[in-house]
């Protein structure tokens, strides 16, 4: 047991007893290969972490100071796998399914970032209560009925990125209610950036909302909508719903 600092890759053969720590704690980046005996593993210091392959470490990740943690398409954690997330950590997630892929216990400081990425068509986890998230990616949703949704902590942000798509197929549309995409609990702030979309895809009746923490300015505007869906009618939830 303890904790191994991975400076570097020692020769010969490795144990890692049960309960034992690994931690990458360089100032740049650094590449975990994957095993199926890993522990706990913390990624600390500064620059991108990435992991070779898919593995499913049984204990706790820790993402702390400046690190950041990029699990890109690869499968990272599984039901035996807790995450917490302290300073200013950042993790990416890619691929399709449940993001992230941890089903443990999640402890994340209200200073750290969740960014999902990608076109595969990735979902949202939705037990976590978040901290800041980002949406990069093209084809990310959240919550499939009425009541599922993103909650997210007191001063934190939902951010759409230029270019990024982040499909409502919860039938109370996008944010603003309790029971909405992006739940309401603690007022998270909303960014809408420039080149942003939000689509209304839900396969059936679904509220557009509309509010002022929308990102687009006073008026809450959305900067581009989308509306799809393989049926159902898309009301706005107020006479006036603003597209830049």
């Amino acid at each position: 047991t303890g904790t191994w600092e991975l400076c570097a890759i020692p020769s010969g053969i490795v144990t890692l007893d049960p309960g034992s720590t690994v931690e990458l704690y360089a100032l740049g980046d650094q590449r975990l290969t994957a095993r199926t005996d890993f522990s706990n593993i913390i990624f600390s210091g500064s620059g991108t972490k990435t992991i070779s392959a898919s593995f499913s470490p049984q204990g706790l990740v820790t993402i702390k100071e400046y690190a950041i943690l990029d699990a890109a398409n690869r499968q990272f954690g599984d039901t035996g796998t807790s995450l917490t997330m302290l300073d200013n950590a950042y993790l990416i997630n890619r691929g399709a399914g449940a993001k992230p892929e941890m089903r443990g216990t999640y402890n994340l400081q209200p200073t750290t970032t969740i960014e999902f990425s990608g076109d595969a068509g990735a979902t949202i986890r939705l037990a976590p209560l978040y901290a800041n998230i980002v949406i990069s990616g093209t084809n990310i949703s959240a919550g499939s009925a009425a009541g599922n949704g993103v909650t997210m902590q007191s001063g934190t942000t939902f951010r759409v990125k230029d270019g990024a798509t982040f499909n409502s197929t919860n039938p109370n549309g996008f944010s603003g209610a309790f029971n909405t995409s992006v739940q309401s609990l603690n007022s998270p702030t909303i960014i809408l950036e420039d080149g942003s979309t939000i689509g209304y895809t839900f396969a059936g009746d679904q509220t557009i909302t509309t509010q002022s923490n929308i990102g687009q300015g006073a008026n809450g505007n959305y900067y581009n909508l989308k509306i799809g869906g393989t049926s159902g009618n898309k009301i706005p939830n107020s006479k006036t719903v603003i597209v830049n």
